[in-house]
């Protein structure tokens, strides 16, 4: 995986923006820093006012793992297209799957709640429609990974568990993923190509699509990432979005 700012990555990365291509991101430890009390994520100013203005032109696209009324608040605008829960909240093609998932979460978390009383610095995160163990807090956190990898095979029916960043996320199997939403939203917006930005286990699952028109970045340098290139850590995202932005203007003064 190369870096984007190499000078063919910078020449590749302009040039495919010249498709005008459905831009998405993840949100945090992409757009947002990796916070230790999730509630606190924030975009910066700077981020914000990007976003904001290429969202104007030909909109923005957001796919998170959080849930929809979490994400909200902390965004400060409406992007084009928003979807929670890993691609299953605000996409229609997925709402006949909502009740199943409540009510699949509704027990995973009745039958966890006891288990993890005595597991000092986990935090269960309920999103309704999936759960989130965070255990950065956890002073053996490898152990404290294992104990609760070991706590998942006990549910039923059994999750997709996904690892974050010091999270491990449990999703019903039904569900879709990052991948199957992308391409869903790239039809709805009629987007040819797309570019797409994300540093977590979950955004792998848009990597490894491998598809042409779909231009790939991870936020961190992994050397099992799927991702066409990579930047070096969260704070380079702003100046990809420049870059974005800038090209943007060009394109639309030249339709003038």
């Amino acid at each position: 995986m190369k870096t984007l700012f190499s000078t063919d990555g910078w020449a590749e990365f302009s040039a495919f923006l010249k498709t005008a291509p459905l831009l998405a991101f993840d949100f945090d430890g992409t757009l947002s820093k990796l916070v230790a009390t999730p509630s606190k994520a924030v975009l910066t100013v700077k981020t914000r006012r990007i976003l904001e203005a290429l969202n104007r032109q030909g909109g923005v696209a957001i796919l998170t793992g959080r849930s929809l009324a979490d994400i909200r608040p902390l965004l400060g605008f409406r992007p084009r297209y928003l979807v929670g829960n890993h691609g299953l909240e605000g996409s229609k093609k997925n709402a006949p799957l909502l009740k199943v998932h409540r009510q699949i979460c509704r027990g995973w978390k009745e039958t966890l709640l006891p288990l993890l009383s005595a597991e000092k610095g986990v935090v269960l995160e309920d999103k309704t429609f999936s759960l989130t163990l965070h255990f950065r807090r956890a002073r053996a956190q490898r152990a404290t990974e294992k104990k609760l990898r070991t706590l998942a095979r006990r549910l039923s029916p059994a999750p997709r568990v996904v690892r974050g960043k010091l999270i491990l996320n449990l999703i019903p199997a039904s569900g879709p993923h990052k991948g199957d939403t992308l391409v869903e939203i790239m039809k709805m917006a009629k987007s040819r190509t797309a570019f797409y930005m994300g540093d977590d286990e979950t955004d792998e699952d848009v990597f490894r699509l491998r598809q042409k028109r779909i231009f790939t970045v991870c936020v961190g340098p992994k050397r099992k990432s799927a991702a066409r290139y990579y930047v070096k850590g969260q704070p380079h995202v702003v100046a990809v979005l420049t870059r974005i932005a800038e090209l943007r203007s060009e394109w639309e003064k030249g339709l003038r």
